[in-house]
């Protein structure tokens, strides 16, 4: 999963007397992916496609990482020709000086199967892009006209201010790569990194973790 919230901020234009809205919060699956387990009943009789941005992604060791915003779908794709996922810096959501945590093994291990049709285990596919970047298009036209902040950042080329918008995401590598594309399309002229909090695995809360405590 990962998560967006977006709020008002002091200093606005003074509005009607009566209710407004400060606040939205939103929290949202990956989009659509491939399998990620390689045991699944007639796997390689499926061509598993287009999956165009982010393979190497899920295999990388290190701090994960996030869709390189150069590249995106392709400029002749049916749908959603040359989409680009937002500019993103992750960082520790606990200490923002602090690098992004790794990917843990098992989640790079599915990463490093390749399907038939040249997409990754648990890769973000196409059509799990324009999911995700219909997702923000939504939240923009929906919010967009009751945040200032919003409608500004709705044609502006940096992100909004520190304070009126926080992003986080899981550690997994298709999460993070669903919210650049939600953030797209919530911020449709953005060409500046948006901040972005990443907890470890074994400390996340976002899914139930029982490593975080036994409950979840």
């Amino acid at each position: 999963p990962a998560s967006a919230a977006a709020h008002d901020t002091p200093g606005a234009a003074r509005e009607p007397p009566g209710p407004r809205l400060i606040m939205v919060q939103a929290v949202f699956r990956h989009g659509a992916r491939t399998p990620i387990c390689t045991d699944v009943p007639h796997l390689a009789e499926v061509t598993w496609g287009p999956c165009s941005v982010g393979g190497d992604c899920a295999a990388a060791a290190g701090p994960v990482k996030p869709l390189d915003p150069s590249r995106g779908l392709p400029a002749d794709h049916p749908s959603a020709p040359a989409l680009r996922p937002c500019p993103v810096r992750l960082h520790h959501l606990e200490d923002p000086s602090r690098p992004a945590p790794p990917v843990p093994e098992f989640l790079r291990r599915q990463g490093e199967a390749v399907l038939p049709g040249g997409c990754r285990g648990g890769q973000l596919t196409d059509k799990g892009c324009e999911q995700a970047h219909a997702l923000g298009v939504r939240l923009r036209e929906a919010y967009g006209g009751q945040l200032p902040c919003l409608a500004r950042a709705a044609t502006a080329s940096d992100p909004p201010g520190p304070g009126a918008l926080s992003v986080r995401s899981t550690v997994v590598p298709r999460c993070v790569a669903s919210a650049q594309f939600v953030l797209r399309g919530l911020l449709p002229a953005c060409a500046e990194p948006v901040p972005m909090g990443i907890l470890d695995f074994d400390r996340e809360t976002l899914f139930p973790n029982s490593g975080r405590h036994e409950r979840l």
